[in-house]
């Protein structure tokens, strides 16, 4: 049940059309589906998108991640301890009848004493097992946790490394920008200026009487 429920990966592909959509540019053949940190390295390809809108849509997916997997553990061990104490119950009631059933009196003494050294054997052996199985599925289930938070600040790393770079193709995206723009207002302002010069070269005619 912990191997079905949590063996697959930590993924972000059901949350990818929330960041794809702040860069619809980015042809549809550059988009690996299936791999995630070629997929992160394209999607930020071109630096045209403010970093902390990449940075914050980022974290959202990690704590929802986070709480979705708290939340599976929890059902888990709730399923786990719930069947537990059923069978516990089961057991218990079980055992109860089998000892009503015994007749001390139509039971010579030796086998008496057996059968009651049987059913608490079989007391013993039935909580060692339950002990052994609860053992097994936290053990289990702590792993499963271990290499999820594992498999997150791998993530992590790796965006917060890919975000440094992109930071910097954007500053350096955006400075290429605002020169352009200023370039641009002056190349503007230039040939108003020169209009206006021109118009004032052009000999006036008078107006006739």
């Amino acid at each position: 049940k912990i191997e079905e429920t949590l063996s697959s990966e930590i993924s972000f592909a059901k949350d990818r059309s929330e960041l794809e959509s702040m860069r619809e540019e980015i042809p549809q053949e550059k988009r690996l589906e299936n791999d995630e940190k070629a997929w992160i390295g394209t999607l930020m390809s071109s630096p045209t998108v403010e970093p902390n809108r990449y940075n914050q849509k980022f974290q959202q997916m990690i704590r929802k991640k986070r709480t979705d997997f708290q939340k599976k553990v929890r059902k888990l061990r709730d399923d786990f301890t719930k069947e537990e104490r059923s069978n516990r119950k089961d057991f218990m009631k079980k055992a109860k009848e089998k000892c009503e059933q015994i007749d001390p009196k139509s039971v010579e003494r030796k086998a008496l004493n057996e059968r009651y050294r049987e059913l608490d054997q079989e007391r013993k052996d039935f909580f060692s097992d339950q002990r052994e199985r609860r053992k097994n599925f936290e053990s289990e289930l702590n792993a499963k946790s271990k290499d999820f938070y594992m498999e997150t600040r791998e993530r992590q790393r790796e965006f917060n490394e890919q975000m440094r770079l992109y930071r910097k193709r954007y500053n350096d995206w955006k400075k290429e920008q605002d020169k352009a723009k200023k370039e641009q207002r002056e190349m503007n302002k230039g040939s108003s200026s020169s209009g206006f010069q021109n118009m004032n070269n052009v000999p006036s005619t008078p107006l006739e009487p």
